[in-house]
């Protein structure tokens, strides 16, 4: 094989790869790829034994403890990334001003910094017809304590409806530099992952193993 064809197949695989891992965000895609593996696994050690003599069980072993090996690094990995995505989704719960401007230029990407802010306050806005006496709230989009004593600082009122905005109009680089930085945070792969694609993973997750039907004893680990 010419090392230009090598190339291309391995360009191939890689985008195959690529492409497949992305897919397999959704849990049907789960079900129908270990139905896969199961049938060709089955497929090539059936191959080995009939082509391959007395060579075949002991290459149909090795095989095996390849994708076994394989399997287990693979899991491995999940298990890193998914140590990972929880820590992000868990920093960007507990920030969650800098989570609803990711959705929200996600929605409306060209958006300026007023009316980032004047969003956010919109949903505090909201948030105090919910419930009037916890302003500080783990659903809140609080601007920074530090921002707060800068505007106090100034003479100025500090209230849930108008802190965004008061704050752009009055510590502007501030706001500037922390929206430069949301912005940027809202490009960011990972982010986008923590916030839009892992939660929704996990709930399909969660609803179809409930619905599945109880394992009998002898399936169970």
């Amino acid at each position: 094989m010419s090392g230009q064809i090598r190339r291309r197949v391995r360009r191939k695989v890689s985008h195959q790869f690529q492409s497949e891992r992305a897919s397999l965000f959704r849990v049907e895609k789960e079900e129908k790829l270990r139905r896969e593996i199961a049938r060709d696994r089955e497929r090539l050690f059936q191959a080995f034994k009939e082509r391959l003599g007395s060579d075949g069980l002991e290459l149909a072993n090795c095989l095996e403890q390849l994708v076994t090996n394989f399997s287990v690094l693979a899991s491995y990995r999940g298990i890193v990334k998914g140590h990972r995505m929880f820590k992000l989704g868990r920093s960007l719960g507990e920030h969650k001003a800098l989570e609803y401007i990711v959705r929200y230029l996600a929605k409306h990407p060209d958006s300026t910094d007023r009316k980032i802010c004047t969003h956010l306050d919109g949903k505090n806005q909201g948030l105090y017809k919910l419930n009037r006496l916890n302003k500080d709230g783990p659903l809140w989009a609080n601007v920074p304590k530090k921002w707060k004593v800068e505007m106090k600082k100034q003479g100025l009122s500090v209230d849930y409806d108008h802190a965004w905005c008061m704050a752009l109009t009055h510590i502007s680089g501030r706001v500037m530099t922390y929206l430069s930085r949301a912005r940027k945070k809202a490009n960011d792969k990972h982010v986008k992952e923590a916030i839009f694609i892992w939660p929704r993973v996990m709930a399909e997750h969660r609803k179809r193993r409930k619905d599945l039907p109880p394992k009998r004893p002898s399936e169970r680990d």
